[in-house]
């Protein structure tokens, strides 16, 4: 089950895995969407992406099934 991996493999995502400053900027460009809308970031691992998307301005929902992947996931105003 996928859940199960990623609890597992997922310990350390916080500390090892990062937003790609060129990601974040391309998936901005894609969305064409004006600060304050609101994305829905699916699979959103330990959210570094959804928080990076946060600091642009947008309103952000992390979904995630892995509890281990949720709990290292940082807090920002416009994320939930």
């Amino acid at each position: 089950m996928m859940l199960e991996k990623y609890d597992v493999i997922g310990k350390t995502y916080g500390v090892t895995r990062h937003a790609d400053p060129r990601i974040v900027e391309r998936i901005i460009e894609l969305l064409h969407l004006s600060r304050g809308s609101t994305v829905v970031d699916v699979g959103a691992g330990t959210g570094n992406y959804s928080f990076e998307l946060a600091n642009y301005g947008y309103q952000v929902v992390a979904v995630e099934p892995s509890l281990t992947m949720r709990q290292q996931g940082k807090t920002h105003r416009n994320l939930t």
